[in-house]
């Protein structure tokens, strides 16, 4: 026959194995988790270095850089064409150097 404190003892005991085993499976659980991602991922990688490096990707590539180089240029010489315009209207107008500034 068990008593109350024998009883609560093994109830303690089995609390504790069953939180191991539950800590186990849940490790167990998130390293395969851990594993499916990172194939995931290395597969991605390798489809998208393979995109990268096939030849149309590399000329589309090639034009971007080509657009931005250009719209960056136009938008400076447009500020230093707006620039010269004003410089121009100032001078013509005859506006003193000290009141363009402001």
């Amino acid at each position: 026959m068990m008593t109350n404190k024998n009883r609560k003892k093994m109830m303690r005991k089995n609390k504790k194995k069953n939180k191991k085993k539950m800590m186990v499976k849940y490790s167990n659980k998130q390293n395969n988790n851990n594993k499916e991602n990172n194939n995931n991922k290395e597969n991605s990688n390798r489809e998208n270095s393979n995109r990268e490096n096939s030849s149309s990707s590399k000329r589309r590539r090639e034009q971007m850089m080509e657009k931005t180089y250009w719209n960056y240029y136009f938008k400076i010489m447009q500020k230093r064409i707006q620039k010269q315009k004003l410089l121009c209207l100032f001078l013509i107008t005859g506006i003193e150097s000290d009141d363009i500034r402001q």
